[in-house]
């Protein structure tokens, strides 16, 4: 599922930011040499104190733009003791973008509105050279709220809480000619426990997250012969191979 609050496609590690120098072959500073280093020093120093200024303060405000996309291939072997059977499967793709409002109430604690639009298509079975879908489109709107722990000037981790309610419509695919359609509506509680940003300024933010965690419970609209038209399904995800990127403009 595509939640506005920055979920799913990017799988990331981050590296420590490390600098070694070396000075070699010096016998003795030069005035000279001295006050290019003061100027450095100063230099670093003003770096420093713009860093700490870009902390999340009460009554800052932004808005907020997202975007997740996913796909790949599954490769599935198969072993009986005497022969070695290899498939190939798409893996569903998914794209989602969304844009929203933000405001920190507190220090470090911001609340946020998103609105968001996505599509996902997830492959059933192969009918000749194509693979047969099943698709999904829609809308979602996503009341959030988050907590800036901050790990190193400007990088804060960024867990965050939120509901989301959506409306689409599910087209899934029974021959390469014949397909159903149903239209849906979706609510979900979810958690974001591996979110970062880095405030690169004053006025923008970077940042990711990497996986989710939620309960769903998504009800279809299908014929009136079952169920009285409706048909319910509920679903506790946890979610670790995807990810989304956002971006913050503060102003």
């Amino acid at each position: 599922m595509w939640y506005c609050s920055h979920a799913s496609f990017i799988k990331s590690s981050f590296g420590d930011w490390r600098t070694d120098k070396r000075i070699k072959g010096c016998a003795r500073l030069t005035y000279l040499g001295f006050k290019k280093m003061k100027k450095f020093a100063l230099l670093l120093a003003f770096v420093a104190l713009s860093a700490i200024g870009f902390s999340q303060n009460k009554g800052e405000k932004y808005i907020v733009t997202t975007a997740n996309v996913s796909f790949g291939n599954a490769s599935t072997e198969i072993t009986d003791g005497y022969q070695s059977v290899t498939s190939q499967k798409p893996l569903g793709t998914n794209l989602g973008l969304g844009i929203g409002f933000g405001f920190f109430v507190a220090n470090n604690f911001r609340i946020e509105l998103c609105l968001s639009g996505y599509s996902d298509s997830n492959p059933i079975e192969k009918s000749g050279n194509v693979w047969l879908k099943d698709k999904y489109k829609g809308l979602y709107v996503n009341p959030n709220l988050s907590y800036f722990v901050r790990l190193a000037e400007g990088f804060y981790y960024t867990p965050e809480v939120g509901v989301s309610f959506g409306w689409g419509k599910n087209t899934y695919e029974q021959s390469t000619s014949q397909s159903t359609n149903y239209n849906y509506t979706d609510y979900a509680f979810y958690a974001n426990l591996l979110a970062f940003q880095y405030r690169a300024s004053s006025n923008f933010a970077l940042g990711i997250v990497v996986g989710d965690v939620s309960y769903r419970i998504r009800n279809y609209n299908i014929s009136a012969s079952i169920n009285d038209g409706r048909y319910k399904v509920n679903q506790f995800v946890v979610n670790l191979n995807s990810g989304g990127i956002f971006a913050n403009f503060y102003f």
